[in-house]
């Protein structure tokens, strides 16, 4: 059977319409390796390859069953492979019952896996938020934790019942402070570790 070809050169006006009231409006099949069910291609003008749309559920839902393949995949290789964005909600969201919600992972030799950053410089919001809904450690680190800032805490840490940072090491120093000021600056903004308390010791060792 030869294939079904839809034409058409006016504005809202598609191609090929496709409608049901009971199943899928267009169904695309092949046994083909390598290609797809149903391909869009857009090479001129500036629209979209595919286009998914709905009011009431997902515009675009993919679903793979060979386990090491994505119900979804976006490939750019000059730009971003996946973009989510959203005016009220979440731009992104990563969901797994058994194993990681949401992998970062690059092969570059300098630039990171996961970047955060907030937009608004007048929010005072996190670039980066983790919570633990146990009330246990929300982020384990392997290789460190570097902590910088311009105008603020390098690192902070806060605790309700328990030590706000604590330094732990097996050789060496568990917690160690450098300060690298000139010398005429105040005292109090020239200490390698200070420490402060309302009803006991600032700093303590033992």
């Amino acid at each position: 059977m030869p294939p079904i070809n839809g034409k058409s050169t006016e504005p809202n006006e598609p191609g090929v319409l496709g409608e049901s009231t009971q199943y899928n409006g267009v169904l695309g099949q092949t046994i083909a390796d390598g290609h797809a069910g149903v391909a869009g291609v857009s090479d001129e003008g500036n629209g979209n390859g595919v286009y998914g749309r709905s009011k009431n559920r997902n515009g675009v839902y993919g679903v793979s069953l060979a386990a090491e393949h994505s119900g979804v995949v976006g490939q750019n290789d000059n730009g971003t492979g996946v973009l989510g964005r959203s005016a009220n909600s979440r731009g992104v969201w990563g969901l797994s019952d058994n194993s990681v919600g949401v992998l970062a992972q690059t092969r570059s030799s300098n630039t990171p896996a996961l970047q955060a950053f907030q937009s608004n410089p007048n929010s005072d919001s996190f670039a980066l938020h983790a919570k633990h809904d146990g009330g246990k450690t929300a982020g384990f680190f392997e290789g460190g934790v570097w902590g910088e800032s311009k105008n603020g805490f390098g690192v902070f840490g806060s605790s309700d019942s328990h030590r706000g940072v604590r330094g732990v090491s097996k050789l060496s120093v568990g917690v160690n402070g450098i300060n690298e000021a000139p010398a005429k600056i105040q005292p109090d903004r020239g200490c390698g570790v200070h420490g402060e308390a309302v009803n006991g010791f600032g700093v303590c060792g033992g």
